[in-house]
């Protein structure tokens, strides 16, 4: 597997171009858009995200089993690596097709099961927050359509988890490019129009489509791994391999979505619809830098895990602080431009919306930016083919409700309750458990992964 700077470059243009589509649309949406109608988008995100728990892990598990068969794994472990003298430098094949078959399978019942929950449960939820509308029946519209959007979505997922499991990072940000300049075309054509949420929605059906549509062909170009008819009882075995820790990925995955999504739906049920709007405007602009910060990691990836299967501890450790430390880099750059122009800029376009007050947004940077730093520690833990946080991730998200419920309702502490919940919530333990982890596996220190990061970064650039 070859990751070059130049594929290195092309996810930054990826993201880039996504961040900047993103902040193209955006001004677009809060002029056009009232506050109680950009509330409204916020929560079709959220529950669209919601439905990312029923990936139940499968997406990590199988990118990362891909890159072992791609490394010349032999066969696939339920938990850990097999013995390095069961890989071989050649690609295998057959266990890729294989992995391929079962992924296919998978996510099919997975989209089934997404679209069911979206079009009965997400449908009252959405007719329940706009039920004082003049005309609700067109946000429902609106909502059924990205509904589809997501089912679509699902439904192809397993053909981006097989191209980044292969290495294959330029082509996937190219898809991506590509789609993103379709959905900002219809989405901006359809609010020009005075299409609302219903261009935006209509504007993400497309985008999933043809982005997945893009991997599918970029792979088969590349690699052709061949389909493989498989009986029963063997798709049934290698899904109980894969089963094994994508359920423990996707019991995390629950908790996460309640550490990371759940104040938005609590800000729906105790605030009103503009105290949503500007909480879900402010996480959306953090989010935007923590996945700009997320970049090298995630490119990366890949390779962590093939120096997994190869035992070559220094590579990971030399890769993953290089990473990390160009990730830190990024995110303070990004969390001083929004301290100090965020509202600026938002008043300059003419936005109906703004961000939460200074002290929040610093405070939700600060938070945020530990729970991105522990995840990434976390993520190389799965580069073992182990999952130990399932607990603390289940655990921490149950606190972070309850903590936000008690704050709110017997504090009196309004939205300071939920936002100091989430954060008390990962303090307790994981915002430092999991980096310590990793730190004494490899028998480091942070000021030793800071230094040698900050080399890995000089060397790679002279290069």
């Amino acid at each position: 597997m070859h990751i070059t700077k130049v594929d290195v470059l092309w996810s930054y243009l990826g993201y880039i171009l996504r961040f900047f589509s993103g902040v193209l649309l955006l001004p677009l949406m809060l002029r056009m858009l009232s506050s109680e109608e950009m509330g409204v988008w916020y929560v079709f995100l959220a529950i669209g995200s919601m439905t990312q728990i029923l990936d139940m892990g499968f997406s990590p598990t199988i990118t990362r089993n891909v890159s072992y068969a791609y490394a010349g794994a032999e066969k696939l472990s339920k938990e850990g690596l097999a013995a390095k003298n069961n890989f071989s430098k050649k690609i295998n094949y057959e266990l890729l097709a294989k992995i391929k078959h079962v992924s296919k399978y998978v996510y099919f019942y997975i989209s089934l099961l997404a679209l069911f929950l979206l079009l009965f449960l997400g449908t009252g939820y959405i007719y329940y927050i706009t039920r004082s509308f003049a005309d609700n029946t067109y946000y429902l519209i609106a909502w059924c359509i990205y509904a589809i959007g997501l089912f679509l979505n699902f439904l192809y997922s397993y053909w981006i988890f097989l191209l980044n499991g292969v290495g294959l990072i330029r082509q996937g940000q190219q898809a991506a490019i590509v789609s993103n300049v379709v959905f900002i075309v219809i989405a901006v054509i359809g609010l020009f129009f005075g299409g609302s949420i219903m261009a935006v929605a209509i504007a993400f059906l497309f985008n999933g489509v043809i982005v997945r549509m893009m991997c599918k062909s970029f792979l088969n170009k590349h690699l052709s791994i061949p389909d493989m008819e498989m009986s029963k009882e063997e798709t049934k075995e290698y899904l109980q391999i894969i089963w094994f820790n994508a359920k423990k990925m996707g019991i995390s995955s629950i908790g996460a979505y309640l550490i990371i999504q759940a104040n938005t739906l609590l800000t729906s049920i105790f605030f009103d619809l503009k105290t949503v709007a500007a909480y879900g405007l402010t996480l959306q602009i953090i989010n935007f830098a923590l996945t700009l910060a997320r970049i090298p990691f995630s490119t990366y990836l890949p390779m962590l895990n093939e120096m997994r299967v190869i035992k070559d501890d220094l590579g990971i450790v030399r890769l993953m602080s290089m990473t990390f430390v160009l990730g830190g880099l990024i995110f303070l750059a990004c969390a001083f431009g929004i301290l100090v122009f965020g509202n600026d800029i938002l008043v300059l376009i003419h936005s109906n919306t703004l961000l939460l007050p200074s002290s929040m947004v610093a405070f939700m940077l600060f938070y945020l930016f530990l729970e991105y730093n522990h995840s990434n520690f976390a993520t190389v833990i799965t580069t073992r083919n182990e999952v130990p946080f399932v607990k603390a991730s289940i655990y921490s998200g149950i606190a972070v409700i309850l903590l936000a419920l008690f704050n709110v309702q017997i504090l009196g502490m309004e939205l300071w309750g939920l936002l100091v919940g989430q954060c008390l919530a990962q303090l307790v333990y994981s915002n430092w458990y999991w980096p310590l982890v990793v730190l004494r596996e490899f028998q480091i220190s942070p000021w030793y992964m800071i230094r040698t990061g900050m080399l890995a970064i000089i060397s790679k650039f002279n290069q």
